[in-house]
């Protein structure tokens, strides 16, 4: 009963089992997306806010492209593909979005000076999103890093939702 409203929007299923390469559980995913969104005054200055965040090679850049249905990120399997934020504004199901890849967020230990920068800028674009989809490769499993991502995430107020790609 004195629970924190910001509470709230955790609540539920947050999860989706995804094939971003097959656009595989999309549906799912977006139904959920617009559930959450209609909960968010649309303006005309800012349209709802996606940031996909997660660790390197999680399918984040692809995930990005079946999205938009276009090849804007270019995807490989060598980590550090995507070193700077990449935004592009989309229209699903009516509502205007805008839709942030980001770079992969990598160990701490294995962060080169690069890394480190694109890491940061990644973390730092949670704080103008409304939702953070974070993406986790489901062959590897839910990580430390994973795990300091969504709580990133709660901190700034962002909702989080787990997309366990590679599904």
């Amino acid at each position: 009963k004195n629970l924190d409203k910001r509470l709230y929007k955790y609540i539920g299923e947050s999860h989706y089992y995804v094939s971003a390469y097959h656009k595989l559980g999309l549906e799912n995913l977006l139904t959920h997306i617009e559930t959450f969104s209609a909960l968010i005054p649309e303006s005309n200055d800012r349209n709802t806010s996606l940031t996909i965040i997660g660790r390197p090679n999680a399918g984040k850049s692809t995930l990005f492209n079946s999205l938009l249905n276009n090849e804007r990120s270019t995807v490989s399997d060598v980590p550090g593909t995507t070193r700077d934020r990449i935004k592009e504004s989309v229209n699903l199901n009516s509502r205007n979005y805008s839709i942030i890849d980001t770079a992969g967020v990598p160990r701490k230990k294995q962060k080169d000076q690069i890394d480190r920068y694109s890491s940061q800028i990644a973390i730092k674009s949670l704080e103008n999103a409304h939702i953070a989809l974070i993406v986790v490769d489901s062959t590897e499993g839910l990580s430390f890093e994973d795990k300091r991502i969504l709580k990133a995430s709660i901190e700034e107020n962002v909702t989080p939702v787990l997309i366990l790609n590679k599904w």
